[in-house]
């Protein structure tokens, strides 16, 4: 049975005044997608605004602005800064305790709440927006709710937590306590099994995407776990990829995937079509993406000490994008 399930690009494009709504199918050209780079933020160092290995990076809408915030995994830290890159604050050091990091890899932001994946430590720490701490789940090991080097999270509208499980070649789902609901995966090469998975995200209808790295591809799955597409190959040429760890989807359904060994982030449509790559400025070893509620995208450019942010246009206003699942 087909389900056909509509979006509407209402955050990334501007309307036209004065004229009705246009329908159209997202056309899979490189032409139809704009990217604009807009700045560099950061550098090498350990001072404030600056990065060692940053890989993770969330956003969060406050009432009169946005917040980033990124996973300074070298130092050990999560340092919170403006939208434009402007140094707010800083929390975390080295350690096994609350607030303590070994390795923090991947964040995101749900409900006034940022998750973040303390990787060497094998947990994931809550705090609240002022870097508060609030609660901690997952041990190390294999059993259902322990991890082995946890990487990407999401989190979907009903308030689950997905943690891509990275050695456990699983992805687990959680509930907003941090109480284990499920798993999916295991180690394979075929159809809703993985190989290190590095990332998960949510999709506009409620499907969930895993990065599956050591394959080089990604995965779209039902709400229940259950297989629907796989995407991409071993390579680097146009819809190829190279031991992918980042992943992040436009409320229009546009998929983001940071090509790690193919130093570019890679774009595709909701079918899973290629569109573009984004290269310039030269990046080193990309991992971390997030996009704000105006369309922008950051990059944790790990391999260069620095985040990029980019503005994504479409260039036809009030587009629908369809997507068609068997």
């Amino acid at each position: 049975m087909k389900r056909y399930l509509v979006f509407a690009w209402c955050l990334f494009c501007c309307g036209c005044a004065g004229l009705g709504p246009r329908t159209e199918v997202f056309n899979s050209t490189e032409e139809q997608l704009v990217v604009e780079f807009v700045q560099s933020i950061g550098r090498a160092g350990s001072g404030p605004g600056q990065f060692l290995r940053p890989r993770g990076v969330a956003v969060s809408a406050g009432e009169a602005f946005s917040r980033l915030y990124v996973a300074d995994t070298g130092n050990q830290r999560i340092q919170v800064l403006g939208a434009d890159g402007t140094f707010h604050f800083q929390f975390g050091r080295f350690g096994l305790g609350q607030k303590q990091f070994n390795e923090p890899v991947d964040l995101v932001f749900d409900g006034g709440l940022l998750y973040a994946t303390d990787q060497l430590n094998h947990r994931v720490q809550v705090f609240d927006w002022r870097g508060n701490f609030i609660r901690e789940f997952g041990v190390p090991g294999r059993n259902p709710g322990a991890f082995s080097r946890p990487a990407g999270l999401a989190t979907d509208s009903f308030g689950y937590v997905y943690v891509a499980d990275t050695e456990n070649d699983r992805v687990q789902r959680f509930d907003s306590q941090g109480r284990f609901v499920r798993q999916y995966g295991g180690f394979g090469i075929g159809p809703g099994f993985f190989n290190r998975p590095a990332d998960v995200a949510i999709e506009p209808g409620g499907q969930f995407l895993v990065l599956d790295t050591r394959n080089c591809r990604w995965q779209r799955l039902t709400e229940q776990g259950d297989f629907i597409a796989v995407f991409g190959q071993k390579g680097g040429g146009p819809g190829q990829l190279l031991e992918p760890k980042g992943l992040a989807v436009s409320p229009a359904g546009l998929v983001f995937v940071a090509d790690t060994g193919n130093n570019r982030v890679a774009v595709f449509d909701p079918r899973g079509q290629w569109v573009r790559e984004i290269t310039a400025p030269e990046m080193k070893e990309p991992s971390g993406l997030a996009l704000d509620a105006a369309g922008h995208l950051y990059v944790a450019d790990t391999g260069n000490n620095r985040i990029l942010k980019y503005k994504i246009k479409i260039l036809n206003p009030n587009i629908e994008i369809l997507n068609k699942f068997e």
